[in-house]
Formats: structure tokens, sequence, C-alpha cells
């Protein structure tokens, strides 16, 4: 249909064929006799509908018009719960190991800065009484010097490891927050899978 139509409610972009066009997906089923065939069920949604959801919607409309279905395979299921458990366990590891070094780096900074503070002091200090003199390699507010520049590139290091400590965190923290959601989801299928299988004879069609 055109991009501008008004007249298909739920009309949306999407993968329809092997084009991205605007419209709706009629997601079917049908069941092939010998001569004829059967059309179970079908259903019409909008074009940026994913196949997963529809796949279930038609193996459940399916399953109560053909009244038998076989067993729940739940044990595969929890296959797939305990592999993002153990995802899950590992990404905990790898967000602690980050928080933990989260405050070494920082506390690493909070000296460096304070070391910096006294050695701008002790720099103006030295500048003062060294004046318009000559500085030579191995004198005292040469060595200072080298400490401060050494510091600086410190202190812009353990900057550097923070700003990576906390994009790891954070990102270990979204992958965390997505395997959570996903088990707990996998976690209800599995449950009202076990319930169709205690509370229903299954039959193998």
């Amino acid at each position: 249909m055109s991009s501008y139509s008004q007249t298909y409610p739920e009309a949306r972009w999407g993968h329809m064929g092997d084009t991205l066009a605007l419209g709706h997906q009629h997601a079917l089923i049908t069941m092939q006799g010998r001569k004829y065939r059967l059309h179970l069920a079908g259903f019409l949604h909008p074009g940026d509908t994913v196949s997963q959801p529809c796949l279930r919607e038609l193996i459940q409309a399916t399953e109560r018009e053909l009244r038998c279905r076989p067993r729940r395979r739940v044990e595969l299921v929890m296959t797939r719960i305990q592999g993002l458990q153990n995802r899950l366990e590992r990404y905990s590891t790898y967000l602690s190991q980050q928080q933990q070094a989260l405050p070494k780096e920082q506390e690493r900074q909070e000296r460096l800065e304070n070391q910096l503070a006294d050695q701008r002091l002790l720099l103006a200090t030295l500048e003062a009484k060294y004046g318009d003199k000559p500085i030579k390699p191995y004198s005292r507010l040469a060595k200072a010097r080298q400490r401060r520049e050494t510091w600086q590139r410190q202190l812009s290091s353990a900057r550097q490891r923070q700003a990576v400590i906390q994009r790891k965190a954070a990102y270990h923290q979204q992958m965390i927050a997505q395997l959570t959601q996903q088990r707990d989801d996998l976690s209800r299928w599995h449950a009202e899978l076990q319930a169709d299988n205690a509370t229903k004879i299954p039959i193998q069609c």
C-alpha cells in the first residue's frame, strides 16, 4: 500500500517478501490432505511484527482446532534457562571485578592529585629561590619538575583506566539486565509448559 494511505489501520513498515514495505503480514497455517488443503488458522498483524510470537500464536490455534498436542518438552527450555544463568554468572563476576577495581583507581588519582598539589607548592618555592640562575640537570628543581611530569602522566593514565573500567561496568550491567529479562521470560514460559503437561493429557498428533 502507499506510504500516505490513511484507510489501513495498524499498517507499518516491515520486511515482507524480499523487500521493506508498508502494510500488514498475514500469518497462516494449513494442513495438506490427500485432495484438499485445510486452513486451520490465520491472523493479520502489522507489517513490523516479528516471526516468533506469530509462530507461537499459530501453534496454539492449531492445537485448539485439532484438539490435540504433543508433550511440552520442558527439558529443552530448562537447558536454555541454565545457559542464560551461566552467562549471567559470568557477567556478574566481570562486573564485580570492575566494581572492585574502580575504587582503587579513584584512590590512586586522589593520591596523585595531592602529590601534585604539594609539588606545585614546592616548585613555586624552588623557582623563586633559583630565580634566573641556570638549572642543572641533577639540581633539586630539575628533579622536582621531573617528578611532577611523572605524576602527571600517571594521573592521566589512571583517569583513562577509570574511564575504561566505567565503560566495561556499564556494558556488563546492560548485559546482566538483558539476560535477566530473557531468563525470567523463559522461566515463565517453562512454568506455562509444565502446567500444560500437568493439566492436559499429551497426545502425539
